[in-house]
């Protein structure tokens, strides 16, 4: 793969040429529409032929029968081409969106909802995982919901080495595949604008079946309408009295007014929307029809088959016969088929057949069907980012996060600044220091955003990650709680002890370490005790063996005896131009060893006006 401009130059040239493509269709179109107007206008001139002049009535007779030959050949055509006019414009679509993902364009990317409980999560917040301007929207090219469902997961679920380069190789394959990317894509748009809940589906199709349990009521069903026809074709010949048909009627409404409000709560609890399973089968179609090579792949294409039939078949087939059920939704002629025929009834007899089928199956299909797509969004990472990494389990005794040139993945490419770092090992941590708007936070979200892709099986905006299992825990954006009655401060200390137990916990369990990524914490207090506690919630860290990074600008935390052997300080530094409020600051973000050597709070009182020599002079 090229570089990010081959990269954009890619979508753009697919982009023009599904618009140019459109362009033509919708000429087409248009053409196509004539014609049909005037094919029906040479049928209207036959039929009034026939009418009007008799003596040549077999021409227009003929004149008809070609012009209806010809308008329905054509409205065959049009429909044709109007579909595919639609599929050119949304692959358009999609490349201009594939565009803006990759040039941090955020407000023309959709924000998707994901699952409240994940949102709300600290580490969520702290590093911009779930919203608008997140990395979920940077990565999310899912289009079902259970597709999405998987990706959001994998972004805070963290996942075992082995499950990591399990994902990593089916991301590397998948990754050329662009074709094949956007067809899922394009397939799956209309499951993308609706939020039905498959598990509904997956939960009917695993319980056991309702009409079995009633037998009488399939013989009843078969029986019942037979007669009625039979005895509705006596009477008419007038053989039988009109009472002899009104008793299966009679019968099949009552039966139906009985038994039918259970029926509908099935149907509806099949149905997932319109044409629902028709664009899950079109889905799978595009996942089967793919030639992999990676296990991982191959093993998530044998899901989608069931008895050498690919998935979208048996969904077709579901599709077909829950066009039946959509027979009660009409009033006028639900009431009398259903007392003729006892419709619904054959209706659930054979999606309950269906059921029986695929029992052990479905929710199989939808499983892979989010793995793939979550895979696929990983892939699609990868394509557009072709200089990020890959990270590497780490394979040292001692668990140690190393970075080279990692950067932060939501800044846009080209701006985004790179720095070398280590953390680790277990019982020490680094000290971030700098002037207001140096980089630090910068740094530590850096950290933890590259982090959960690691987890998550992506590649890193970094050039080298070494990477042991990490139980991650952030504080940067706590927030006070007026309808809790908690404060700031409180709000703090709160999550600061939960991050403190979890690296208790990780010690106990010894599945992994616990790294701490932490931002200015406890502000909510004053600068004397502030040190102390800080220093206090260090020590806890350190002791039960975590490794983290904590920004702040309390520079005097490098020097407590306490702290000096198990911290690294690192710094980022500002450079000033001109004097006053004329003066320029600058920052490379360029990340040094030892204690940051300047401040610049006073400074940037003197840049906005509110130095002394301000207040002199007013």
């Amino acid at each position: 793969m090229a570089d990010e401009t081959a990269v954009r130059s890619e979508y753009a040239a697919r982009r023009e040429h599904f618009r140019g493509k459109n362009s033509d269709l919708a000429q087409l179109a248009n053409r196509l529409a004539n014609l049909r107007l005037g094919l029906f206008l040479l049928m209207l001139a036959g039929g009034l032929v026939v009418i009007l002049l008799p003596g040549i009535a077999v021409a227009g007779w003929f004149l008809f029968a070609v012009a209806l030959l010809a308008f329905g050949l054509a409205v065959v055509r049009h429909e044709a081409v109007k579909t595919e006019l639609c599929r050119t414009s949304e692959m358009a679509n999609i490349n201009q969106t594939a565009l803006d993902r990759v040039d941090r364009r955020w407000s023309r990317l959709a924000t998707v909802e994901v699952a409240k409980d994940l949102v709300s999560l600290p580490e969520a917040i702290d590093l911009d995982l779930f919203g608008n301007a997140s990395l979920f929207q940077l990565m999310d090219t899912t289009s079902s919901p259970a597709g999405r469902k998987a990706l959001s997961h994998w972004l805070v679920e963290p996942a075992p080495a082995n499950e990591i380069l399990r994902r990593q190789t089916a991301a590397k394959e998948l990754a050329p595949m662009l074709e094949l990317r956007q067809q899922l894509q394009l397939q799956g748009l209309p499951l993308r604008r609706t939020s039905s809940d498959p598990d509904t589906f997956c939960n009917w199709v695993e319980s056991d079946a309702w009409l079995p349990r009633y037998r009488w009521l399939i013989w009843c069903s078969r029986v019942s309408p037979l007669l009625l026809v039979t005895s509705l074709l006596l009477f008419f010949l007038g053989w039988i009295p009109a009472t002899v048909w009104l008793i299966p009627a009679t019968f099949n409404i009552i039966v139906s007014f009985r038994w039918l409000p259970q029926v509908h709560v099935i149907f509806d609890r099949i149905s997932l929307g319109e044409n629902a399973f028709r664009d899950y089968a079109n889905l799978f179609d595009v996942i089967v029809q793919g030639d992999y090579k990676c296990e991982t792949l191959c093993e998530l294409k044998a899901k989608c088959i069931l008895a050498g039939k690919p998935a979208s078949e048996q969904l077709s087939r579901l599709d077909r016969l829950l066009g039946m059920t959509n027979l009660r939704h009409s009033t006028m002629s639900h009431l009398p088929i259903q007392a003729i025929l006892m419709w619904d009834f054959h209706a659930i007899d054979l999606l309950e057949r269906w059921q029986s089928e695929v029992r052990k199956h479905a929710r199989q299909w939808l499983d892979a069907l989010a793995e793939f797509e979550a895979l696929a969004a990983i892939a699609s990472l990868h394509h557009d980012h072709p200089e990020w990494s890959f990270p590497q389990p780490a394979t040292t005794a001692e668990p140690k996060l190393v970075c080279r040139d990692i950067g932060h993945p939501l800044i846009l490419p080209g701006q985004v600044v790179t720095n070398d770092i280590e953390i680790g090992p277990p019982g020490t941590f680094v000290l971030v220091t700098g002037s207001n708007m140096s980089g630090k936070s910068t740094l530590l979200r850096s950290l933890g955003t590259n982090i959960v892709l690691a987890q998550a099986g992506a590649p890193v905006c970094a050039a080298e990650m070494s990477l042991p299992p990490l139980i991650l825990g952030t504080s940067f954006r706590v927030r006070d709680s007026l309808t809790d009655g908690v404060s700031f401060f409180m709000a703090e200390l709160r999550r600061l002890k939960q991050i403190v137990e979890l690296a208790a916990a990780c010690q106990r369990r010894r599945q992994g370490t616990m790294i701490f990524l932490m931002d200015e914490i406890l502000q909510g207090t004053n600068s004397t005790e502030r040190h102390l506690a800080v220093k206090r919630v260090l020590q806890h860290l350190t002791r039960q063996l975590a490794i983290g990074a904590i920004a702040t600008h309390d520079l005097s935390l490098a020097d407590e005896h306490e702290l000096e052997t198990v911290c690294t300080p690192v710094h980022f530094r500002e450079h000033f131009s001109g004097q006053g409020q004329s003066a320029h600051m600058e920052f490379d973000y360029q990340l040094r060893p030892g204690v940051a050597p300047t401040t610049n709070a006073l400074k940037l009182l003197e840049i906005v006006g509110l130095d002394d020599s301000s207040e002199q002079q007013s």
